[in-house]
């Protein structure tokens, strides 16, 4: 009941605010699309969906639309002080986030810190190039990541502490 409850009030909640968004639910995972926001689509991970990061975290939540909309403001509020500050570490920043971040495609996962504090994690990747659209085939149905070059130049990550209103 209650993953219902969230997804009726994100589908309420971003279709009342954004007229020209639109809503998918695929394998568990809804699909958004938020243009004051971004671009591109969003992909909302249940908290029922297993991650490589859970081990790290006391818990997991589903995002609703207010985290998302909340974590899109603070991580944009916030990004180019990021992206100046990571200059020197590449797999930091993406080269020219700061610009084309409202490009870049979204994960969005919730998980619980040892405070029991709500951590956003808006995942950004590429998925302009036909080598992206390849290695990120079915994005909108799995969770997909990596390390290497290809990873380190097409994907960023943002942890928000949305009851802080810090990224970590």
């Amino acid at each position: 009941m209650g993953k219902f409850v969230c997804i009726a009030i994100i589908i309420t909640t971003i279709v009342g605010c954004c007229p020209a968004t639109k809503v998918v639910k695929k394998n568990g995972f809804l699909i958004v699309q938020l243009p004051n926001l971004f671009e591109n689509k969003g992909a909302i991970v249940p908290k029922d969906y297993q991650t490589a990061s859970e081990a790290l975290y006391f818990g997991r939540f589903t995002p609703c639309s207010e985290d998302i909309i909340g974590g899109e403001y603070i991580l944009k509020a916030n990004l180019s002080r990021l992206c100046k500050s990571s200059s020197d570490d590449s797999s930091s920043c993406v080269k020219d986030l700061s610009s084309d971040y409202r490009n870049y495609n979204r994960f969005y996962i919730g998980y619980i810190n040892k405070q029991n504090q709500k951590l956003l994690m808006i995942y950004l990747f590429n998925y302009s190039s036909f080598e992206a659209k390849k290695r990120f085939c079915g994005w909108e149905n799995d969770y997909s990541f990596g390390a290497g070059e290809f990873w380190e130049k097409n994907t960023w990550t943002a942890f928000i502490n949305l009851e802080t209103g810090q990224i970590e």
